[in-house]
């Protein structure tokens, strides 16, 4: 019998039950991971789990083994290779030192964490891995945001860099976000490459050093809470979102929604003159629970309610949020009348517009998502500036090939995601917030609303007005893509579909003689985009992490005035939701 249950309170009989009841696969799984768990917490759920004969949550949990998904791994904390653990991470951290010694030597690796569960406890067990891998590790001594990793990746020129986050998902979750050298997150094929020694690291031994040890104390290099200013004073001096000392400055509420990012944003807008700002009390402290929101997603309408209370109660411009670990920013404007919690397309929108009116670099670069809206194309035609687009996710916005001239100014996703400088190779909601902020600044003192302003951009570039849909699959609807596939649907509606773009074909089907797009140049995805014949598009993918089907409508509309916002957004809803309805009937047959 194996020491570890010989030394467990578990009882023999567990064990019989054990090989009695469980296949050999999973017999062998779960051998091999307590051979190999030094966490008395998980190897001891494992061990319960046998004791209460649960097999099937045994079978879950190993099931699989989490791999890199959008950025890295992400998971349920727990046992097993299907969960977030501290084996599952040293052996991430000891597959990317395996990936990074195949070239030259002295490699370095910024680790960072934010306030989740255990997420403290995983970076000092990722830091342990590499120093015991004789590479530098450079270790926040402080929680911090996600965008300040990317950027000390750059700042100390490290070889990757590592933050233990979970960003907006759920209380149950942790995970691991990779970073590539540029500070950008790691995307295709080098994730491949890093699985694959992931793999190989299942079967190596994991070294036993411990941040205790006298290595580790003369290996690790700690980074102090007063370095943070480096990241502050970079972001500020960014001359395509700064404005004049004496533009009086927008008062605004503001929730880290209980993560880590209230000691930067405070910096940082202090830093920028902002005095009048009024933080939520109930949500400003970091706390792994969340317990004001049922989902700490800033893109959930609820999360922004407690901002939009204290931006009410206090009088101000607008609120903000931050989800956990603040790399995403949502934004509530007061009307005069109500506050309105904008989009993320339309904090895109303005964001683009602000900075490239104030770009002052030679041949600006401007990109966005394909899921996103088109209307960043218009904005970029009347700056003469270069678009591009690319697949869903910031690891491809950061490392398009547009990018080797170092002239990208502005990036965002419709999942208030945003960069607005280049200092920061991923989505930053801080300075995306300061950006915004500045905006409003300006608009305020000339007497302008910052919904006000948007419609003008409306009127400028066309109204593209947009909405989301979410299809949750099941056994009978797993096959959802592929049957999308093979019905060629031609009409919505009364509307006719003019052509398809299939993204994992990367075939273009027409319906018309007009035929614009010969071919996809983007990589394999998932995707089918409908273009109808009235310029509306909808496009359609599976969820990355979940599963279930999201679906983008935009419509493109016609506003002539900015006073007739309010009625052509009206006619808008009403126009997107038919649309809405004549797709879902029409997949539905």
């Amino acid at each position: 019998m194996s020491d570890h249950l010989l030394k467990s309170p578990f009882s023999f009989s567990s064990y019989v039950l054990w090989v009695l009841f469980m296949d050999k696969d999973l017999n062998t799984k779960i051998q091999h991971w307590l051979s190999r768990d030094t966490d008395p917490v998980t190897k001891n759920q494992i061990l319960k789990l046998l004791n209460d004969k649960n097999f099937s949550e045994l079978k879950d949990m190993f099931s699989s083994r989490l791999t890199f998904g959008t950025a890295g791994i992400r998971g349920i904390i727990g046992a097993g290779t299907n969960r977030i653990n501290q084996l599952l991470i040293q052996e991430t951290a000891l597959g990317l030192a395996n990936y990074l010694r195949h070239s030259e030597e002295n490699k370095s690796v910024v680790v960072g964490y934010d306030e989740r569960h255990l997420s403290k406890q995983f970076a000092e067990a990722t830091a342990c891995i590499l120093i015991s891998q004789n590479i530098k590790v450079h270790l926040f001594a402080f929680s911090s945001p996600t965008p300040v990793v990317s950027y000390f990746v750059n700042y100390y020129t490290a070889d990757a860099g590592i933050v233990i986050t979970a960003s907006h998902n759920p209380k149950e979750y942790n995970g691991l976000k990779l970073f590539l050298s540029n500070g950008a997150q790691i995307f295709p094929p080098i994730d491949s490459k890093i699985s694959e020694e992931i793999m190989k690291a299942t079967q190596q031994k994991i070294p036993s050093l411990c941040i205790t040890d006298a290595k580790f104390k003369k290996e690790i290099s700690y980074i102090p809470q007063e370095k943070i200013n480096e990241y502050i004073k970079d972001i500020s001096h960014d001359t395509n979102y700064s404005i004049g000392k004496n533009i009086p400055k927008v008062k605004f509420s503001y929730s880290p929604l209980h993560g880590v990012g209230l000691p930067t944003i405070d910096l940082l807008m202090k830093y920028n003159n902002y005095k009048n700002f009024y933080i939520v009390e109930e949500q400003s402290q970091p706390n792994p629970d969340f317990p004001t929101v049922n989902n700490p997603n800033p893109e959930d309408p609820d999360s922004m309610k407690l901002a939009i209370k204290y931006a009410e109660k206090n009088k101000c411009d607008i609120a903000c949020v931050h989800d956990p670990d603040a790399d995403r920013l949502s934004i509530a404007i007061n009307t005069g009348s109500n506050f309105l919690v904008l989009n993320g397309n339309q904090i895109g929108v303005l964001l683009a517009d602000y900075v490239l009116s104030k770009n002052k670099k030679a041949n600006p670069i401007v990109g966005t998502t394909i899921v996103s809206s088109r209307m960043l194309n218009q904005i970029a035609i009347n700056y003469n500036a270069t678009y591009y687009e690319t697949l869903t996710g910031f690891k491809w916005l950061m490392n398009s090939t547009l990018l080797d001239n170092h002239n990208l100014i502005f990036a965002y996703e419709e999942a208030i995601g945003y960069s607005v400088n280049n200092k920061v190779n991923d989505k930053d909601g801080m300075s995306a917030m300061l950006a915004f902020c500045n905006l409003a600044s300006e608009l305020k003192y000339k007497d302008i609303n910052v919904i006000e302003h948007l419609a003008s951009l409306y009127v400028k570039y066309g109204y593209y007005f947009t909405s989301q849909k979410i299809i949750h699959l099941n056994s009978e609807n797993f096959d959802f893509m592929q049957e999308l596939r093979t019905k060629h649907i031609k009409k919505i509606g009364n509307t006719s579909v003019s052509y398809i773009e299939d993204y994992l074909s990367g075939k273009v089907v027409y319906f018309t003689k007009e035929q614009p797009k010969q071919e996809i140049q983007l990589p394999s995805s998932d995707i089918l985009i409908y273009n109808l014949s009235d310029n509306s598009r909808i496009i359609i993918r599976p969820s990355g992490t979940e599963p279930k089907i999201k679906i983008y409508y935009e419509i493109l509309l016609k506003l002539n005035h900015v006073d007739e916002f309010e009625t052509i957004s009206k006619i808008g809803k009403s126009k997107i939701k038919e649309l809405e309805q004549f797709h879902l009937d029409e997949i539905k047959r």
